[in-house]
């Protein structure tokens, strides 16, 4: 720490001696060493300018105060912090007068509890100033801390622990409540009282889950239902958080610990097994609208048949396994899917976009499709004229074989889904060549389905007689 301010905003110091720089690797050792204060100039403890914020942004966050306080100072003689405290309840447990707090604006619910964990937005504001020294809103992040746990100023703490949901309210915390008697210069001047605005954006209930993590597996087993559920949903509204902060990942992984905590308790009574149900369907379905944006396809179905067992009619596991099915282009699948979700929700707009974008898509492949069959009818030409000069005394056969009636064995199109499944699994594999070079329109008919189901497109590479057609990924599966 730099008391006295000498350090801020500087790049480097002068050391009066040198040290060792072998010692100072050493955990075991360590280095001793001296800043010389005669090389650094001073900070100007005077400036008090707002420099750690854009001036536009600060222009929006400026203290506002009622225009009686403003006539009252200029009335009295007083100061703005001594004419709001006047205003204000003192909300310290013996009653100090060390956080003065005035509603702004009332919450719902209850007060955040004691080890919640709390997100809150805030302006802090210094006697004399209505510039924020500090802000969230300015800093674009949303504070986040153990109500009452966590190493924050006490001021804070106090506070908090008075609000509720959606609640903003506006605090002085007098100097044994922030940085008391030695302040932190040169942002905060010893023994300095500063005013918060705090909005309280939410918080979730911890109590309790530190203890479950901290059982063993014998002890977990003789805990209530009940405590298992409040466990799980913190887990869930942590989650709830991250995923509305857009960390998706983060996100995830709390659902997931939420699900297992319900999974691994030993249900007792039928009671029990039906609420189980219900919040693991609430769960699932987090789970799997999490893998659906993190383009996680595959067990974003998993998840939604794990919801569909436990609620048959569940319309969002029906809409986002279609989802997921539409965009592994599995048309046919995915249409089925809507139209299950549909039938549980005839009017759902979402639904209904969904499946006019799903049949735009499909008109879109069938074109496409339509310009790969043909691409392919010129290889195969080409192929033939080629195979026709090397060997023409096999000039019949290759026309028989080229019959377009003639229907692509079975075993040729297991092969084509093999290869092609393969090859989208491999992430380290771009492109592909045409498997098995088909002979027969049926068999280039049965490449290019397969291909469009999987999301893959074919390419060709080359012109004339050199030209070859492979198979490639989609960006969207190269991203992934």
């Amino acid at each position: 720490m730099d008391p006295y301010g000498y350090l801020a905003d500087e790049g480097s110091v002068d050391l009066k001696e040198g040290i060792d720089l072998q010692d100072l690797r050493d955990p075991n050792k360590g280095a001793d060493f001296e800043i010389d204060i005669s090389s650094v100039k001073p900070v100007d403890k005077s400036d008090t300018s707002n420099k750690y914020f854009p001036g536009e942004e600060v222009y929006h966050n400026l203290l506002k105060v009622d225009p009686e306080v403003g006539d009252t100072c200029d009335r009295e003689g007083l100061e703005t912090f001594e004419v709001l405290e006047r205003r204000m309840e003192d909300v310290t447990e013996n009653k100090d007068g060390g956080v003065l707090k005035m509603v702004l604006e009332a919450g719902t619910g209850s007060v955040a509890p004691q080890g919640a964990l709390v997100r809150v937005h805030y302006n802090a504001y210094k006697e004399l100033d209505d510039e924020p020294f500090d802000s969230t809103r300015l800093r674009h992040e949303i504070e986040k801390f153990r109500l009452g746990i966590d190493g924050t100023v006490a001021g804070l703490h106090v506070a908090v622990a008075t609000m509720k949901k959606g609640e903003r309210s506006r605090f002085i915390f007098k100097p044994n409540y922030y940085y008391g008697e030695l302040g932190c210069p040169p942002r905060i001047p010893p023994n300095c009282a500063v005013l918060f605005d705090i909005e309280l954006v939410s918080f979730v209930e911890r109590e309790g889950v530190d203890d479950y993590y901290q059982m063993t597996e014998g002890e977990r087993k003789g805990v209530t239902f009940a405590f298992v559920c409040k466990v799980s949903k913190a887990e869930r509204e942590e989650g709830n958080q991250l995923f509305n902060t857009n960390m998706i990942q983060r996100a995830l992984a709390k659902y997931k610990r939420a699900a297992k905590i319900l999974d691994d308790y030993h249900l007792k009574t039928d009671e029990e097994e039906a609420e189980q149900k219900k919040l693991l369907v609430k769960v699932y379905s987090n789970i799997a609208l999490c893998c659906l944006r993190l383009k996680q396809n595959g067990t974003c179905i998993t998840w939604c048949h794990k919801v569909i067992e436990l609620d048959p009619s569940n319309v969002k596991a029906y809409f986002r396994k279609g989802q997921a099915l539409h965009s592994m282009s599995e048309f046919e699948n995915a249409r089925t899917m809507y139209r299950k979700a549909q039938r549980l929700n005839e009017f759902s707009q979402e639904i209904i976009e969904a499946l006019s974008k799903l049949e735009q898509d499909i008109k879109k492949f069938r074109i496409q499709s339509e310009d790969y069959r043909r691409m392919c009818q010129r290889m195969v030409s080409l192929s033939a004229s080629d195979d026709s000069r090397t060997a023409p005394d096999n000039r019949e056969s290759q026309r028989e074989s080229s019959d377009p009636e003639e229907e692509c064995s079975a075993r040729f199109r297991e092969t084509v889904i093999e290869k092609l499944e393969k090859f989208k699994s491999d992430a380290e594999i771009t492109e592909m060549p045409f498997p098995e070079q088909p002979r027969t329109l049926p068999e280039i008919e049965c490449i290019v389905e397969v291909a469009g189901i999987l999301g893959l497109n074919i390419q060709r590479h080359g012109a004339g007689n050199a030209s070859r057609m492979v198979v490639v990924k989609s960006k969207q599966q190269l991203q992934f």
